[in-house]
């Protein structure tokens, strides 16, 4: 009897762990496509589909831009910590995350397409990096539970430094992408009760 709890035990833990990997690589392995297809095909750039402030056509890019990137570069710098940070928040929580991961989407971009400098076009998921980061780092604040604290404390420990990002240091960086997606996360935090688990 014991034997079976325990394979059933470690069959769910392996069920989640998957569901975790799924959640957080795809959209990883979906910005990596679009950025081979834009090799590809170099007269049909993808990049024109970011965020272009206060434009009707840059409406499209609030939902696209965290999937399009300047090349493999950037993708790079991205994704190692979107990995990270989004494996984190999974972790706890895939439904969380992916919550977390559609409202920096959409309310960041949507204030990076309102308030951002315009004829520039921002794009890349470093906004949701940002978002990421600022909800994790809140949770401490907001839940005051042991987990919590611990996950903030870790990630200050790991990706504080980011917070530098925020900052208009380079022109080619859009730093309004990393404030709003910060604001956002911070916020998104500061609303969040822990509800049991949820996947």
């Amino acid at each position: 009897m014991a034997g079976r709890d325990r394979r059933r035990a470690f069959a769910e833990a392996q069920r989640e762990l998957r569901e975790v990997a799924r959640a957080v690589v795809t959209p990883v392995a979906v910005a990596t496509a679009l950025e081979l297809l834009d090799l590809v095909l170099p007269g049909a750039p993808l990049d024109r589909f970011g965020i272009t402030p206060r434009t009707l056509h840059g409406l499209v890019g609030i939902p696209l831009a965290p999937l399009l990137h300047g090349g493999f570069r950037h993708l790079a710098a991205n994704a190692g910590p979107y990995l990270v940070l989004g494996s984190l928040l999974a972790a706890r929580s895939v439904s969380e995350y992916r919550r977390v991961v559609l409202g920096v989407t959409l309310l960041g971009g949507a204030l990076v397409w309102a308030f951002a400098r315009g004829g520039a076009t921002h794009l890349g998921a470093s906004g949701v990096v940002f978002g990421l980061l600022g909800y994790q780092l809140a949770l401490g604040f907001t839940e005051r539970r042991v987990g919590s604290v611990v996950l903030s404390v870790l990630v200050a420990l790991a990706y504080g430094g980011l917070l530098f990002g925020v900052l208009p240091t380079q022109r080619a960086i859009s730093f309004e992408s990393h404030l709003a997606g910060l604001v956002v996360g911070v916020g998104m935090a500061a609303r969040t009760r822990r509800s049991p688990r949820g996947r």
